[in-house]
């Protein structure tokens, strides 16, 4: 099995032939939920929203899934769909997922 290394820390970090050129361009860190914020058009109550998603009374949520979802009179959550499981977690929280899903 491989293991989980970023590239910069397992070939680049480690190369002596290896060069950068300028460039310009926005980037995004697409590694966390929060970032469709960033990528994606809200909708009027703030919901960042990728999948089968249908909200009622529900505000500043980002949702992504591939399976069917609704979400009725909450605000502030992040819920993600995965082969494995559906996750839901406070916004505030945002980045303390990846153990829950492997």
């Amino acid at each position: 099995m491989i293991p989980k290394v970023s590239v910069d820390y397992a070939i680049i970090e480690k190369a002596d032939n290896f060069y950068t050129i300028p460039v310009n361009f926005v980037w995004n860190d697409l590694g966390v939920c929060t970032s469709l914020e960033r990528v994606q058009t809200a909708d009027k109550n703030n919901n960042h929203q990728q999948g089968d998603v249908t909200t009622s009374s529900t505000k500043n949520c980002i949702v992504y899934t591939g399976r069917k979802a609704l979400l009725i009179g909450v605000k502030d959550l992040i819920v993600v769909s995965t082969e494995k499981r559906n996750i839901g977690l406070p916004q505030i929280r945002g980045t303390n997922y990846k153990k829950a899903i492997e």
